[in-house]
């Protein structure tokens, strides 16, 4: 006989699929269960039920350690205390001016007011051609501080004092991979990390014999100055852009945060897009970053719901899934007025998961749409579900 029940498990939805058989001689084998967790998340939160009690799981990120890894940078200021009033001058510059002209919009808005005898047409062409008449403005104002900017956007800045110094000696040096391994130390805190350089062997031995020219210098990140960076320089050096380490954190991503069943987690805000685009412009764009992201309707409890309703939970099992994870993740358009179009799998683990996945996300209902500066705006939605597959 086959049945299958819900059962609370830690996370997701387990359906506890059970088959039994029995012979005479010699004595029946142990039942033989397979189970099928179908975890659905959507931007790294998932969902899981419970005794018919939905609570909603956030990822938390645990950070183990700490390792320098080379980022991309395209130039090295050396004059440190200019460039650095030069960049300072400007972002308050463009501070100020963003604000005036938000205030200038937010003014025009309230002072806007439809006349006895205008039309609704009329009044909306003078409401467009003022707003148009800022936008203008403020292209031109912010225009020439944008571009000012752009220099040291992937800049960095020598520092005036240098906490790291560096060893190293030729048996650090991997022919094979063409690695070269610098040890890094923190005169600071004494901690000591690595930092690896790729170079070809005939450039490595030429190195070795000018090894004294090698610099290490710390640079610093005009926006982020209390990051850390090295800089490595060294003789003949084949790269155009300076080749800068970054101390950044090791992350794992396997432990979650248990949140209330009303309790939502705070969307990852974006910059702000500008208040003044237009309509027409937002008519079309389909947006990946929103202050305000698309959701089910009904919250992670519906969500979950449906999909004990929709999802063929006994597939993966029935087209001879072994026991594992199956993670899809489909993305989809939510439109402005929440319908759903362009539904994909970015992915397929196989055993027709990706397609049982996409089948759900289609036959669903309308979506709450995604916003923007308070309007609703057309948005690619990324939602993952996960099959897990296990034998006891």
């Amino acid at each position: 006989m086959k049945f299958s029940v819900i059962i609370p498990v830690l996370v997701g939805i387990l359906i506890n699929v059970t088959a039994t058989g029995q012979r005479r001689l010699p004595p029946p084998p142990p039942p033989r269960t397979s189970k099928v967790v179908i975890n659905a998340s959507s931007n790294n939160a998932t969902t899981k039920t419970e005794n018919k009690n939905v609570t909603s799981t956030t990822q938390k990120t645990v950070v183990e350690s700490k390792e320098w890894r080379q980022v991309i940078k395209t130039n090295i200021y050396s004059n440190t205390d200019s460039s650095l009033l030069i960049y300072q001058t400007l972002k308050e510059q463009k501070s100020n001016t963003e604000k005036n002209i938000e205030n200038e919009y937010k003014s025009l808005n309230a002072s806007f007011v439809k006349k006895s005898f205008e039309t609704t047409v009329d009044f909306e062409a003078r409401k467009t051609k003022a707003i148009n008449e800022l936008k203008s403005k403020r292209f031109e104002l912010l225009s020439p501080i944008v571009l000012a900017l752009s220099k040291f956007e992937g800049a960095v800045y020598l520092s005036k004092t240098n906490r790291f110094k560096y060893l190293f000696s030729d048996k650090d040096y991997d022919a094979d991979a063409q690695l070269w391994k610098f040890k890094i130390i923190d005169i600071i805190t004494n901690n000591m990390d690595f930092v690896y350089l790729k170079i070809k062997p005939s450039e490595a031995e030429k190195l070795w014999d000018r090894r004294d020219e090698i610099k290490l210098q710390q640079v610093m990140d005009y926006a982020n100055p209390r990051a850390l960076y090295v800089c490595l320089t060294y003789p003949n050096q084949e790269n155009v852009s300076p080749i800068v380490f970054s101390y950044l954190e090791k992350k794992r991503r396997n432990e979650f945060e248990e949140m209330g069943e009303d309790a939502n987690p705070a969307p990852k805000e974006s910059s702000l897009e500008d208040p003044l685009a237009s309509t027409e412009e937002e008519t079309n764009k389909i947006f990946t970053s929103v202050q305000i992201q698309s959701t089910f309707p009904g919250g992670q409890g519906a969500w979950v719901r449906f999909l004990e309703r929709t999802m063929n939970r006994d597939l993966p099992v029935e087209n001879g899934a072994p026991a594992g994870r199956y993670a899809v993740t489909v993305s989809f358009v939510v439109s402005r007025d929440g319908s759903i179009s362009d539904v994909k799998a970015e992915n397929d683990p196989g055993y027709g998961t990706a397609a049982e996945a996409v089948r759900v996300i289609k036959k669903g209902p309308n979506w709450t749409p995604a916003q923007q500066n308070g309007r609703n705006v057309i948005y690619r939605h990324r939602q993952a579900i996960v099959f897990q597959v296990s034998e006891d």
